[in-house]
């Protein structure tokens, strides 16, 4: 005992003590350092062990989908389609478009009885046209002239050869003494008119009434038309 007492210097006794201090301590640092002990983020990659991490060293969904390499898990099935969106408000209105083609020539043919002297003083009929079958637009005018001494009163029309029958229009009109006046009538139809008629309009007047006990009284600048047209509406 004297003689390891006179072999210990101050040197091997601090060798001694921090040889012990380091067996010590690194053993007490292995059961006492947890994630507490550590600073956040102090530790790197560089600090892990490359394959020293398993599943179980991991927390249950604590990794998101930015952790891992684009391409490392398959796509998932398409979801189910959404619901129909609202409509979209209405769009502009668009350019105007061509000009399409031109129809075929629609009938168009004309039949008049035009006579600008002087017709009938008498009642009876004034002119007439005998257009073939179909739809027809029909004018007639003349000129009463009453050159007596009385007020008189007529009653014309456009129509069948008899007056009041299958009548396109119809007029009555009172001229009085020493005047003139005008006679208009027009109106639409579909020849024939009726089996008397057939295809005939005519343009006529009934007698004066009264008759006039003096002067003349007559019709002039008598005209008649007849224009066929496609349809009638």
């Amino acid at each position: 005992m004297s003689r390891i007492g006179a072999s210990l210097t101050y040197a091997n006794v601090m060798a001694t003590v921090a040889v012990f201090i380091a067996l010590v301590g690194s053993a007490t640092a292995a059961v006492l350092i947890t994630g507490k002990n550590v600073k956040n983020g102090s530790l790197s990659g560089a600090d892990v062990k490359n394959g020293s991490l398993e599943s179980a060293d991991i927390k249950d969904g604590g990794l998101l989908a930015k952790d891992f390499k684009a391409g490392q898990f398959p796509a998932g099935l398409n979801g189910d389609a959404g619901p129909k969106g609202d409509a979209g408000p209405k769009g502009d209105l668009g350019p105007k478009g061509d000009a399409g083609p031109g129809g075929a020539r629609g009938p168009s043919d004309a039949y008049t009885d035009f006579d600008p002297e002087e017709g009938a003083v008498a009642g009876g009929v004034l002119a007439g046209v005998q257009p073939p079958d179909g739809a027809y637009v029909v004018f007639a005018n003349a000129i009463v002239d009453n050159n007596t001494s009385s007020n008189v009163t007529i009653s014309c029309q456009i129509g069948g050869t008899q007056l009041g029958l299958s009548v396109i229009d119809t007029t009555k009109l009172s001229v009085a003494a020493h005047s003139n006046s005008n006679v208009i009538l027009s109106g639409a139809a579909e020849l024939p008119l009726d089996p008397t008629s057939g295809d005939r309009i005519f343009f006529g007047c009934a007698a004066v009434s009264p008759a006039p006990a003096d002067g003349t009284f007559a019709y002039k600048d008598i005209d008649l038309g007849a224009v066929q047209v496609g349809t009638l509406h």
